[in-house]
């Protein structure tokens, strides 16, 4: 009978425990583990991937031409798997990757798996697997007492909530998932009204101090031309990111300007913190100033 030492989470020997030969030392079948591992892997596949057959292309009612005369070789519809755009020959359609395995084979790939590892000696036993806390902290220093590394498969008859949460976010845990993995979130959060303004008074006076706040008394250009947009933006000098900020319909100065990269063009109503951080000028006509006045009180 084979024999393997029990610990406790500390490492420390407890007793030794007696294996069934039966189950842990066996004569391996390696055909039927390779069977019973292709299994669970195959089973898992969605198998969604598909193809159109011939029948199933759209078009292709007709022949293309009639049938003799021609010189070319007798077709009877475009859709043929040879026409580009035909349908595809022996291409994979839905299914299920899955396949049957009788009793016996699962239980002699389960007990061919516990052999090798007990004689991989990488079998562990231990009296407990009950932690008192789900913090991360605790599983690390559980790996380390037991003195595991690479992939561990935890596996209790009982229920083990504690050890599970304490775990899911080590990679190496069989079971785990994927660490600090991203998931569907919203990135959004609130903000109270008052921030919001003292945010945006901040930048604007960010923009006044270091003198890139240009104040025009009107944006309405006369076409919607590019090279009026450059001429405009070298009249005022500006270079760099430029924000133009209208407090009236600036169609045409939108039209000039958005094959400008570094030029932006929104309303008074939508001004907001990012873009006159992200620009590296800001220019208002006279009434969005106003209206930004008005708006901040």
């Amino acid at each position: 009978m084979a024999k393997i030492k029990e610990i406790n989470l500390k490492g420390e020997q407890v007793k030794d425990l007696t294996l069934n030969d039966d189950i842990f030392k066996i004569e391996g079948n390696d055909v039927v583990l390779k069977k019973a591992i292709r299994l669970q892997l195959d089973s898992s596949r969605q198998g969604t991937a598909d193809t159109k057959g011939r029948s199933e292309v759209r078009g292709g009612g007709r022949k293309p031409y009639r049938q003799k005369g021609t010189g070319n070789a007798r077709q009877g519809s475009i859709r043929a798997p040879h026409y580009v755009g035909g349908g595809v020959v022996f291409g994979p359609t839905p299914r299920d990757y899955g396949f049957k395995t009788n009793r016996k084979e699962r239980k002699l790939a389960l007990k061919t798996a516990l052999t090798d590892k007990l004689n991989e000696k990488a079998l562990v036993v231990v009296d407990s697997l009950e932690l008192k806390t789900a913090k991360t902290k605790d599983a690390i220093e559980l790996l380390d007492s037991l003195k595991l590394t690479g992939k561990t498969l935890f596996v209790s008859a009982h229920d083990a909530e504690m050890l599970y949460l304490a775990t899911r976010n080590l990679g190496n845990y069989v079971g785990g998932g994927v660490v600090f993995g991203p998931t569907p979130r919203d990135y959004g959060f609130k903000t109270n009204r008052k921030e919001r303004k003292l945010a945006l008074k901040t930048a604007l006076t960010d923009k006044l101090n270091e003198k890139a706040l240009v104040v025009v008394d009107s944006l309405e250009l006369k076409t919607a031309k590019t090279k009026d947009a450059i001429e405009l933006l070298d009249s005022l000098k500006l270079t760099g990111k430029t924000l133009f900020v209208s407090a009236h319909d600036a169609e045409m100065l939108y039209l000039a300007t958005r094959n400008l990269g570094n030029v932006a063009v929104i309303m008074a109503d939508e001004l907001n913190v990012f873009d006159i951080v992200n620009s590296d000028t800001l220019v208002m006509d006279e009434d969005s100033v106003k209206y930004v006045e008005e708006a901040l009180k």
